[in-house]
């Protein structure tokens, strides 16, 4: 075993069978950003993420150990799909290198037959340059490998990073050229092509075992106007939005912009796909935003929908064990023009979003003006402890979890009936 490896193995030491853990699947790095992960995120977090360098060797004991402590945890590599990072010093750099060799002509080139590089914006041009969804050898050669990892140290799917929706930006060294047509790539024929990638790759896992979880980056911006969006949500096992409810700068979103996720993530659980939330820039590890993104992931949560990356021990907020129980009914708008009474279509500018579960009620006002939120004379606490008032104030922006009085809010029975 390599020697980062043997330093990260010791971190097994004594950890309670039983550990605390949320009452909804919530996600995060396993030992990527902080080494106390290692021993305890098996017992606590559902959905966990790491790479072949240093987390691949250790998967088979923290399986064993979140078996142990009763948690049904799911172990996902970390691959982009789209783009390969060439300088990385990791085992990515490794499989660019062999495509490199054994493949070139799945690199995309723009007119002077140069490779397009991606991620300008923050790495030198050459270093992650991308590929080419239009050949059915790319999906071939990311499935041989991807698959291959998965099944050597047993990971529940990959996390395929940069699933990007065809948007020839800045930050892109070129526009690249069909090579099929020899024309540049229009936005509407990368995202057919990279469809149809993601069919072969669905249907490659589906024969494995494994499942596909896509960082569908930034679809849900055009997933309302645009089917092929849509398909490609059909298409994986689960999407991710990094950026939930808050930017990659950690910026507060617009009233549109987080309506806008909250159907994209409301059509994709629908259709049986897991969702997964992260908070821009770690929202979920920052006290001040953290039930915000809590309160908008669960207006959709179904089945075993995620929320978070949690990537350091120093994140955990043990107010995540609060079981709301099984939700009662789905997502509705609450229009205060009209006495916050049910308005549709849902979700809609102006209103609040608001979610009843059995011991408790989520409340989400995406946009700028402060709602004061009737509670119907229901007595409700807050998940950080208080009395709810009634009604409610909450800022443009937020988001509360409420908790009815007389239920107990440290289960960890999470209500999962697939609602």
């Amino acid at each position: 075993m390599p020697r980062t490896l043997v330093a990260l193995a010791v971190l097994w030491a004594a950890v309670p069978a039983r550990a605390e853990r949320p009452a909804v699947p919530v996600a995060g790095a396993f030992g990527m950003y902080d080494p106390e992960t290692v021993r305890l995120w098996p017992t606590r977090l559902q959905h966990l993420v790491g790479g072949v360098d240093a987390q691949g060797a250790l998967v088979a004991e923290a399986r064993r150990r979140a078996a142990a402590a009763g948690n049904p945890a799911r172990f996902y590599l970390y691959l982009s799909l789209t783009a390969l990072d060439g300088g990385c010093r990791c085992w990515e750099a490794q499989i660019l290198g062999r495509l490199r060799r054994e493949r070139p002509e799945l690199v995309l080139r723009d007119a002077a037959g140069q490779p397009v590089s991606v991620f300008l914006d923050r790495m030198p041009a050459g270093r992650m340059p991308a590929l080419d969804p239009g050949n059915p050898a790319t999906a071939a050669f990311w499935a041989d490998v991807a698959l291959a990892e998965a099944a050597r140290h047993d990971w529940d799917g990959v996390w395929a990073d940069n699933v990007w929706r065809g948007r020839f930006d800045a930050t892109w060294s070129a526009v690249p050229i069909d090579p099929r047509s020899g024309a540049p790539y229009t936005t509407a024929r990368y995202r057919a092509d990279l469809l149809a990638t993601l069919r072969a790759l669905r249907s490659r896992f589906d024969a494995a075992g494994k499942r596909l979880v896509g960082n569908h980056s930034a679809a849900w911006r055009e997933t309302d106007e645009d089917p092929v969006l849509r398909d490609q949500v059909r298409a994986m096992h689960g999407v991710v939005i990094e950026d939930f409810f808050y930017d990659h700068g950690g910026k507060p979103l617009s009233e549109d912009e987080r309506l806008r996720q909250v159907r994209y993530l409301d059509f994709a659980s629908r259709a049986g796909v897991l969702t997964w939330a992260h908070g821009g820039k770690g929202a979920l590890m920052e006290p001040a935003k953290r039930e915000t993104v809590l309160a908008a992931y669960l207006l959709t949560r179904r089945g075993d929908a995620a929320v978070g990356d949690l990537n350091a021990v120093k994140t955990w907020w043990p107010a995540l064990a609060t079981d709301l129980g099984a939700a009662c009914g789905d997502l509705r708008c609450l229009d205060p023009g009209r006495g916050f009474a049910p308005a549709e279509p849902c979700p809609r500018a102006g209103t609040v979003l608001a979610r009843d579960f059995a011991a408790g009620r989520v409340l989400v006002n995406p946009g700028t003006v402060a709602r004061a939120v009737p509670l119907g004379g229901v007595a409700f606490r807050r998940l950080a402890g208080g009395r709810a008032s009634d009604p409610l104030p909450l800022a443009g922006g937020t988001g509360a979890v409420l908790v009815r009085d007389g239920h107990d809010a440290s289960s960890s029975a999470s209500g999962r009936d697939g609602r």
